[in-house]
């Protein structure tokens, strides 16, 4: 294992904290595109809201897998 110095770590926390924001940025794109889109406002409510939890089911496991455990020392 790669020992990282204080500078290396608070480096790596700034990329994790940045590679995260972007990631939730494009999430927010995917959810605004799907909430304005003419089956968002036609569909069926119950169909609408599983899809949306659906979509946001995936993004949570995505983040989930690239990111938790994730700190300046990892």
């Amino acid at each position: 294992m790669i020992e990282l110095t204080k500078s290396q770590k608070k480096t790596s926390r700034e990329l994790i904290a940045l590679g995260l924001q972007r990631e939730c940025q494009s999430f927010k794109n995917k959810i605004e595109q799907f909430t304005g889109s003419s089956e968002w406002k036609t569909g069926e409510p119950q169909k609408m809201y599983h899809k949306l939890y659906d979509i946001v089911t995936a993004f949570d496991k995505h983040i989930d897998s690239r990111y938790n455990g994730l700190s300046g020392s990892d």
